[in-house]
């Protein structure tokens, strides 16, 4: 096999064990690659990407039997999808490592999971090599926004001082 590695590696990954990141700031990564030879391919590029998708399913009462039926509900929303070309045609034969970053954007919502829906970013890297099976490299992140801590505090002392004056 010529491909010997393709991965995607997160400059942080040794402090950022979960891969979080908030809105607006820059992912920073590098595409990992090692050829035994050298390869033909369209191209080598990065996607970044985030959508929502929601289902959910209601029973319907129809006419005045008893009968019902299933009514299927479903959305999706794209966030981000931007995509980086790091290079194209033939390659040559060695291990190479390409930085690359993006920005998410500041109003990207925070990452979700649930049996109806979700909220999901992902990095993707791929060779493209349309005679051929292409390579793919996937890695998950997360997007939460940052919290502030200090409506807390601020608000448990406001409670305090109403409840020392009383």
């Amino acid at each position: 096999m010529k491909v010997q590695v393709f991965d995607i590696i997160f400059d942080d990954a040794d402090v950022n064990l979960n891969a979080v990141y908030r809105p607006g700031q820059f992912i920073k990564f590098a595409i990992h690659l090692n050829l035994l030879e050298p390869t033909k391919c369209k191209a080598v590029y990065v996607r970044l990407f985030g959508d929502s998708s929601v289902h959910w399913t209601e029973q319907v009462q129809s006419g005045g039997d008893d009968s019902s039926e299933t009514v299927h509900y479903s959305s999706q929303e794209k966030y981000i999808d931007e995509t980086v070309y790091i290079y194209n045609n033939h390659h040559p034969a060695g291990e190479f490592i390409y930085p690359v970053s993006f920005q998410l954007p500041p109003t990207a919502p925070a990452s979700f999971e649930s049996s109806i829906g979700n909220i999901r970013y992902y990095i993707q890297a791929r060779m493209d090599r349309s005679w051929n099976k292409s390579n793919m490299a996937k890695k998950f992140f997360y997007c939460y926004p940052r919290f502030r801590f200090e409506f807390l505090s601020a608000g448990r002392n406001r409670t305090i001082q109403r409840y020392r004056r009383v």
